[in-house]
C-alpha cells in the first residue's frame, strides 16, 4: 500500500467513524447547544465541511472547482472557519440539516477522488499559498520527508480503536 492508499484508507475510516456519529444524533437535536458548551452540533458539521475543503484540497492543489459550483463554500467559511466564524453555533434557519448532511459527503467524496489523482511525490511538494498574511504553523510541505503519515493531520487508526472517552450516544 502506498502513501496515498494509506492516506484514502485513513480518511474513509475517519468518514465512517464522522457517519457513525451523525446517525445516532436526531436531527432535532443538531441545532440545540448541550450545557458547558458554546457549540452545536450544525456548527461542527460545517467546520468539518470547511476544513476538510481547506486541508484536503486547497493547500495541496488550490481551490476546487466542484466544490466552488456545488457547495456555498465561502459561506461555511465564514460562519463555521476559524478566524471569520462570528460564532460556534448556527441557527435553524441558516443552513438545514439535510443540506449540511449532502456538503459534508460531497466535499469528502471530492477529497477522495482528487486524492486518487495525486502521485505520491506531490506529497513532498511545498503548500499552496494561503489567503492570509500568516505562516504555516507547522510546516510548509505537504508531508516532511521520513515523518509518519499523521503529520498530515489524519486521525491514526490506533486513536479510533481507542475512543473510549467519546460519547458516542446522545443523552434525552
Amino acid at each position: 500500500m502506498n502513501k496515498i492508499e494509506f492516506l484514502r484508507d485513513q480518511i474513509i475510516e475517519t468518514r465512517n467513524f464522522t457517519n457513525r456519529l451523525i446517525g445516532e444524533l436526531p436531527e432535532e437535536k443538531w441545532y440545540l447547544i448541550p450545557e458547558g458548551t458554546d457549540s452545536n452540533f450544525a456548527w461542527q458539521i460545517g467546520h468539518l465541511i470547511a476544513s476538510q475543503n481547506f486541508h484536503l484540497l486547497i493547500v495541496i492543489s488550490g481551490r476546487n472547482a466542484k466544490i466552488a459550483e456545488h457547495v456555498q463554500i465561502d459561506r461555511y467559511n465564514r460562519l463555521c472557519y476559524g478566524m471569520g466564524a462570528t460564532h460556534r453555533s448556527l441557527s435553524t434557519d441558516l443552513i438545514p440539516v439535510n443540506k449540511l448532511k449532502a456538503d459534508l459527503e460531497f466535499v469528502h467524496q471530492t477529497a477522495i477522488d482528487h486524492l486518487m489523482t495525486l502521485a505520491e511525490e506531490q506529497l513532498y511538494d511545498k503548500l499552496e499559498p494561503i489567503p492570509l498574511n500568516i505562516q504555516w504553523p507547522i510546516s510548509n510541505m505537504k508531508q516532511s520527508r521520513g515523518a509518519s503519515n499523521t503529520r498530515c493531520g489524519i486521525v491514526p487508526r490506533w486513536r479510533i480503536s481507542n475512543c473510549d472517552w467519546i460519547p458516542t450516544k446522545w443523552m434525552k
